[in-house]
């Protein structure tokens, strides 16, 4: 209940509503803004999935082209531990035919 003479004036009744349909506006204008953020951020995060996922790909094959490319050097080091044993049955110095292909 209200009493009498303490009810607000119709002018300031216009401005109270007139404040609140403002700043129901503002709001409604920023939920707005924010959206269209949050819409911009998860496509960002779905590309940047994507390039994660791509890279993971990569990263693996590059690896898998590592693991060939050690696995040739292993029998490149057996092969050459061989020649060399057979050389020093041969009597050869292999030390020193080794040492004089790597200065070339």
């Amino acid at each position: 209940m209200s009493r009498p003479g303490l009810e607000p004036s119709p002018d300031r009744q216009f401005q109270a509503h007139h404040r609140l349909e403002t700043a129901l506006l503002a709001l409604s204008q920023e939920h707005i803004n924010i959206q269209q953020d949050t819409k911009t951020l998860e496509m960002q995060y779905h590309e940047k999935c994507q390039e994660v996922e791509e890279l993971k790909k990569k990263s693996q094959a590059d690896e898998a082209e590592l693991n060939d490319l050690l696995e040739c050097l292993g029998i490149e080091e057996q092969k050459v531990e061989k020649l060399s044993r057979r050389l020093r049955e041969l009597g050869e110095d292999v030390d020193k035919l080794l040492q004089t292909e790597n200065d070339e």
